[in-house]
């Protein structure tokens, strides 16, 4: 793909001032053609489901001020062509794309979405289905050559509608369909004329629940090949809080993605976290009923650490993961928001045959009952309060995406010159290795090496000896330090291939910080 977008994306991260009197700390320069993004719901009218105590403009104003390199636009077919033109030609209304204060900001790509909702041309798909779709690749061609003459390259990439679609209640789709058929028929129509309007334009399919295999081969056989370019999982961390907690980010579902676009030949497309980078998993007692309860420093380091962490798993090299898979992620969510303002008036129950009610249908989505599930709740889930205000300093959001301290963390399997399997029962070794690459310390180190919950379970984990005494406590700039472990592993795990986690936490500039590193075994069978 030919992707000519100015270099000011390159210097984004630093290059934007904040407030007057008040300097950015440092965040991460990404690279030209990463997609990193803070996704936001909700409005201030009454009338939302997702509401919210502040204006767009004041939204506006720290996204601006935060080292993002994408934000969203979109158009609605039934805003731009409100009429059936008949055998005449389209024409399109395009000020509520024109007008779209986030696509003015200068030097950042744009992801736009793609509205299908129409009115008139719903009328003509029930008597005229060819029809219909001819005339909705026309908005769609006419949509995306307009985003190029507007905003230029920087308008590349399309996103097909829907959300999570396997979560649709497929006995309130018409006859025939399935989730993924519903959701890829026009998907297909879109991706042909995105193509259209210009072959370097880039559509993004899927916003998956999740980034799994069922999933995705579900895509392929309604016509996902040749019909993508990029593709929407949404891949949250584990939910439980000792592994979670150094994730932020389903990366083994970016693994587990890629390796089945793989299968399919297209090893070579991209994946976007359009969720799933996120403050989960969170205890319990970091969680805020309302807005007018306090924000903790706890609260304020795990959302720094979910930032941190989310960021370096997505952009850090290791044995079984290549960054160059992942187009980019949005960090899900900005902002507070009272959720489900307006379910109630809109859910339709749904009862078995003794009259026990089974949940609702909610706009297309099944919600399997529980009690108070459509009540509205207040989610603290964002960097930024209900009304805007930040819930730090504001360097959660100014220093987006975070600076991650350069260093450089191994993991090696010792192996004898003739060996490619660890024998069960027999002990063999493990070097961990991390080189500090900045200008000044890393302090207060620690450096372990685990098997993680979910690769293993306790009764069947290998068993892990450290071979050495404390590491140095500071790791001057440009020092290595090495650590041995001696690993075992029972019967059980014959024939399988097993990823130990080598772990090392430090402090850099008086905050912490938490890495990895992969080591593979292959047990003999």
């Amino acid at each position: 793909m030919s992707l000519r977008l100015v270099a000011v994306v390159a210097g984004i991260g630093i290059a934007l001032a904040v407030n007057a009197g008040t300097v950015c700390a440092e965040r991460a320069t990404p690279e030209p053609d990463k997609l990193w993004r803070l996704g936001m719901t909700g409005c201030p009218e009454p009338t939302c489901d997702d509401f919210i105590g502040c204006s767009e403009e004041e939204r506006l104003e720290l996204i601006a001020k935060s080292g993002v390199t994408m934000v969203g636009a979109g158009a609605n077919w039934g805003n731009c062509e409100k009429r059936d033109p008949g055998r005449g030609p389209s024409q399109y209304d395009w000020s509520g794309m024109d007008n779209n204060a986030y696509a003015a900001l200068p030097g950042k790509w744009i992801m736009i979405s793609v509205g299908l909702w129409n009115g008139w041309a719903d009328e003509v798909k029930q008597v005229d289905p060819q029809r219909y779709w001819e005339l909705a690749e026309r908005f769609v061609e006419a949509m995306a050559r307009h985003g190029l003459q507007r905003w230029g390259d920087r308008a590349r990439y399309y996103s097909v509608p829907g959300n999570e679609p396997s979560l649709l209640d497929e006995k309130s789709l018409p006859p025939g369909y399935t989730w993924y058929t519903w959701y890829m028929e026009p998907a297909v129509h879109i991706y042909d004329a995105v193509k259209r309007a210009d072959p370097d334009n880039q559509v993004v399919v899927g916003a998956l629940v999740v980034g799994a295999e069922g999933h995705i081969n579900a895509l392929y056989a309604a016509g996902l090949r040749d019909h993508f370019d990029i593709l929407d999982i949404h891949a949250y961390a584990p939910g439980d809080y000792e592994e979670g907690h150094k994730l932020h980010v389903g990366i083994d579902q970016v693994v587990e993605s890629h390796r089945v676009l793989e299968a399919h030949g297209d090893g070579d497309k991209k994946i976007f976290l359009g969720e799933g980078w996120s403050l989960w998993p969170k205890p319990d007692h970091l969680y805020r009923k309302g807005p007018n309860d306090p924000v903790t420093p706890e609260m304020i380091e795990h959302y720094r650490q979910a930032l941190l962490n989310g960021y370096r798993n997505l952009t850090t090299p290791r044995d079984g993961f290549d960054p160059d898979w992942v187009a980019g992620a949005s960090y899900f969510i900005l902002n507070d928001f009272w959720q489900k303002m307006h379910w109630k008036e809109r859910a339709k129950p749904r009862y078995d045959d003794k009259g026990k009610l089974l949940g609702w249908v909610l706009d297309g989505y099944w919600i399997p009952y529980r009690k108070g599930e459509l009540d509205p709740t207040y989610r603290d889930w964002g960097l930024i309060d209900f009304d805007c205000t930040p819930k730090d300093d504001g360097s959660l959001v100014y220093d987006f995406p975070p600076y991650i301290p350069k260093h450089t963390f191994t993991g090696k399997l010792m192996l004898g010159e003739a060996e490619t399997t660890v024998d069960p029962g027999k002990p063999h070794r493990v070097v961990l290795t991390l080189t500090n690459d900045e200008k000044s310390p890393f302090i207060d180190c620690r450096m372990g090496l685990v098997v993680r919950e979910r690769d293993e379970k306790k009764s069947k984990r290998a068993k892990i000896r450290d071979l050495g005494g404390p590491i140095p406590p500071v790791l001057a700039p440009g020092e290595s330090v090495s650590r041995e472990y001696e690993v075992t592993y029972p019967d059980a795990q014959r024939g399988k291939r097993i990823r130990l986690i080598g772990e090392f936490y430090y402090h850099w500039k008086d905050k912490p910080y938490y890495t990895d590193a992969w080591v593979w075994a292959s047990v003999s069978p």
